[in-house]
């Protein structure tokens, strides 16, 4: 059975071992910044116009991207906000 993890997926985990024996194994529960630095999660998203084959900026559409690895995420209006990794995990230091 796959587990749909590719090569370039990361992971972590406290606890027991998953399944698929992936990932990489914390001793305690983490803070929200310890957790996405385990997991690979610790890389910013960038905004930039979209630009045709032909040089034509598209108004009001953009691409968002992995800073890191210059990936590609998708299209967004000019309404969108980006909310870093870090940003939406705080809400979990509360919890945990």
């Amino acid at each position: 059975m796959s587990d749909g993890i590719t090569e370039n997926d990361q992971m972590m985990y406290v606890g027991e071992t998953p399944w698929h024996k992936k990932g990489v194994k914390l001793d305690r529960v983490a803070t929200a910044q310890e957790a996405i630095e385990a997991s690979g999660l610790d890389w910013p998203v960038v905004t930039e116009p979209v630009v045709t084959a032909y040089g034509k900026t598209l108004k009001g559409k953009f691409i968002t991207i992995r800073d890191d690895t210059k990936e590609p995420l998708g299209v967004v209006g000019r309404l969108y906000e980006t909310l870093q990794n870090v940003e939406a995990f705080r809400l979990f230091d509360s919890v945990c």
